[in-house]
């Protein structure tokens, strides 16, 4: 059977760390194909470490700068990134 996939958003908060709990103890029944949040990068980059997401978006500007130096640091991730902001 093929899994159902997720787009998380916000995946940084509250309501995000559930889906993420449901995620690991359903893994056979979902697939997170891609996650966003607005500020707190540390918290995306250990998501796409565990759950190697398509995509991952970082949207308040300061945070992408620093997301995209982690994630340079991130090996054999085929995650593209999204990073908000008119500077990065």
């Amino acid at each position: 059977m093929a899994r159902t996939k997720v787009l998380l958003l916000g995946a940084s908060g509250s309501i995000g760390a559930s889906t993420l709990d449901v995620l690991r103890k359903h893994a056979e029944r979902f697939e997170l194909v891609g996650v966003a949040a607005g500020k707190r990068w540390e918290t995306i980059i250990e998501i796409v470490r565990e759950f190697q997401p398509g995509v991952a978006a970082v949207t308040n500007a300061e945070s992408a700068k620093k997301a995209m130096a982690a994630a340079t640091e991130l090996k054999d991730s085929k995650t593209e990134w999204l990073l908000g902001g008119d500077e990065h």
